[in-house]
């Protein structure tokens, strides 16, 4: 489950709420996560009841977080990246500005 609302990704996008593109956000929010917890190494929640939630059931992986608003700011820009880019060939790795901001809670080498 995403901890970033579509609501959010599309007031950042500054996307109309009837615009044709608002199914296909849903699929760079879950993208954008996704390169963000790879970087980081780690898996992040949106609280502490879904984090508590993924330990109890195992799902959690090693050094799990509460997502932090700087990892929530670089998902937004890595989803911009992707929003703004598509149909371009993707590029390599995490947008430099977006890894400023994760890597001060990035764990090992990550992607």
């Amino acid at each position: 489950m995403s901890v970033t609302t579509t609501d959010l990704a599309m007031h950042h996008l500054r996307a109309d709420a009837d615009s044709p593109e608002w199914p296909l956000i849903q699929g760079y929010i879950d993208a954008a996560e996704d390169i963000a917890s790879q970087y980081l190494n780690r898996k992040f929640y949106a609280d502490s009841d879904a984090l508590t939630a993924a330990v109890n059931d195992g799902s959690a992986g090693e050094n799990p977080i509460v997502i932090t608003p700087a990892i929530q700011v670089a998902v937004l820009l890595i989803l911009t990246s992707l929003y703004e880019n598509r149909g371009d060939a993707p590029s390599e790795g995490v947008p430099a500005a977006a890894a400023r901001f994760l890597d001060p809670w990035r764990t090992g080498m990550g992607m």
